[in-house]
């Protein structure tokens, strides 16, 4: 898949509401706590970002709630997917392995159901989905960009 293309996919792809936006940026404390300790506390977690790299990960979350905060309710499609490709390529560059990247998503999916609203689940979900369902067309793509 090309870089193109999946600027395409991610071009389907709406802006959260006002309301939606405001719940998380309420509740992302929270959430950026929840996950840190949840995937802090996993035996394997080392097998996944490499050993001593808990830090980083916590970087990693605290920067990316930041980053989807804002571009879910500003959505621009080429930012988003352009930022998608360099965290990965960033993080796996530091021994993250992809599959870090599915546990991280799909907790972080997991948490936006138990501590959101329905309605900011389904807002948000879209952009989480892209993520996971393209995840190997991401890291296909940095790989033919190196």
């Amino acid at each position: 898949m090309t870089r193109e293309e999946l600027l395409q996919q991610a071009r389907k792809i709406e802006s959260i509401s006002e309301e939606t936006s405001a719940e998380m940026k309420n509740k992302s404390e929270l959430l950026l706590s929840l996950i840190n300790k949840n995937l802090s506390e996993r035996n394997d977690i080392e097998k996944y970002i490499g050993t001593g790299s808990i830090q980083m990960m916590k970087i990693n979350h605290k920067n990316h709630i930041e980053f989807m905060s804002s571009v879910m309710s500003e959505y621009d499609p080429n930012v988003f997917s352009e930022t998608v490709l360099w965290a990965v390529r960033t993080y796996m560059a530091r021994g993250f392995k992809k599959e870090y990247w599915q546990i991280q998503l799909n907790e972080w999916l997991r948490l936006f159901k138990e501590n959101l609203s329905e309605k900011a689940f389904r807002e948000i979900s879209p952009f989480y989905t892209f993520i996971l369902n393209n995840l190997d067309n991401i890291v296909e793509t940095n790989e033919d960009d190196s």
